[in-house]
């Protein structure tokens, strides 16, 4: 029978923390340095990948923009003024 090191509801790690996410935390640290050991390797093909990107990221953010603020526009025009009440509560 294994004893519990930590006199709580049986977790091995301080905190009550699970392996899972422990686990979580190195995955996470190796990918950031996979990353950055891929970006200064392919720093040529990220920089093309950002000219190719970013243009049309504009253009669409540019018409979403565009679209909600016609959207606002009609939405206060088809909103009838009404004149403020005299009636005292």
């Amino acid at each position: 029978m294994r004893k519990n090191l930590t006199g709580k509801g049986g977790s091995f790690c301080q905190g009550g923390a699970s392996m899972g996410k422990l686990m979580g935390v190195i995955g996470g640290v190796i990918a950031i340095l996979i990353g950055i050991m891929g970006l200064v390797s392919w720093w040529g093909q990220f920089v093309g990948l950002l000219k190719g990107t970013l243009p049309i990221l504009l253009i669409l953010c540019g018409v979403v923009a565009l679209i909600f603020g016609i959207s606002e526009m009609k939405a206060q025009a088809t909103i009838p003024e009404t004149p403020p009440s005299d009636k005292k509560e």
